[in-house]
């Protein structure tokens, strides 16, 4: 049964100084801001005690014309945004948890639509601060948008859920507004409406097959890999399928373009929360348009 007394340090000593007692003391630990992602990464064991960073809630430094800001962990993204809105600025994560903490979206890499354009929390992190279980308080990059190159292990907790280490507060770089921006929208009563008009490639379908698991409260992840059809033989290009975690079961994958589950012939090269995520190589293309990229892969038995 998960613990009912809550800590809610005030401070990134306090969260270090609370994180060590329990480790040493060998008490489980439920660690998170408002807990509106619990079950993004899948069902969370019971644990001893919980700890919110709820209370780290203060905007550390805020510096309009660098681009920058400092914000401690807790803070809700809500009030993030409504201050960097006030100076004509934005971060393009948009998670899609009203609620949600800074530290919850960064550590559950929660990113919307924009990330396009923008990227994803590890494009915008710049500096963390995150305690250990022993109590170590650990910097990590700067306050600065061009920071001095070497490993960041910052960028370890984006996407760890909370697993590895606290995250006390996080530097951004931040993003002016754009001046007009427009939303087309294909509204459906049902996915099973949206699956019947085959709009959209394979990466698409899977995101609604997604989107209504994770409605329902159901865990769900997005697969990159290849449908090699039975017969081992090469194909040129990817596919993708989405996998839903069922209570008894576990996690279950489900072809939404060939409406089957996956089976010997689909192999699996990555996993994220969507294609972004799940991107097996990301880069960008520079050159006059005459350079190609060649993929296959071949699957013997």
């Amino acid at each position: 049964m998960t613990g009912a007394r809550v800590i809610r340090p005030e401070s990134a000593a306090q969260l270090a100084e609370a994180l060590k007692a329990l480790a040493q003391a060998r008490r489980t630990i439920r660690l998170g801001g408002h807990f509106t992602k619990d079950r993004l990464g899948g069902p969370c064991l019971d644990s001893d005690e919980t700890i919110s960073t709820s209370a780290l809630n203060r905007l550390l430094k805020y510096e309009p014309n660098d681009l920058t800001v400092s914000v401690e962990a807790g803070m809700p993204w809500r009030e993030l945004e409504r201050t960097l809105a006030e100076y004509g600025q934005m971060l393009p994560l948009e998670p899609p948890f009203e609620d949600a903490t800074v530290g919850g979206v960064i550590a559950a890499n929660q990113s919307g639509p924009l990330r396009r354009l923008f990227g994803t929390a590890r494009d915008m992190v710049i500096g963390m601060t995150f305690v250990t279980l022993d109590g170590q308080e650990i910097r990590t990059g700067g306050n600065v948008v061009k920071n001095v190159a070497g490993l960041d292990m910052g960028k370890l907790m984006i996407g760890s859920f909370g697993t590895l280490a606290g995250i006390a507060s996080a530097n951004f770089k931040v993003f002016p507004i754009p001046p007009a921006s427009r939303t087309f929208v294909m509204e459906f009563a049902t996915a099973a409406e949206a699956f019947a008009r085959r709009r959209g490639v394979t990466h698409d379908l899977t995101h609604v097959l997604i989107g209504a698991a994770r409605s329902l409260n159901i865990p769900a992840r997005y697969i990159a890999g290849y449908c090699c059809g039975g017969s081992g033989t090469a194909q040129d290009s990817g596919h993708a399928w989405a996998e839903a975690y069922v209570d008894g079961l576990g996690w279950i994958g489900f072809d939404v373009v060939n409406c089957i589950c996956p089976t010997d012939a689909y192999v699996r090269v990555a996993v994220g929360l969507d294609a972004l995520g799940a991107a097996p190589v990301r880069g960008t293309r520079v050159g006059l348009g005459e350079e190609t990229l060649a993929v296959a892969i071949r699957v013997d038995q």
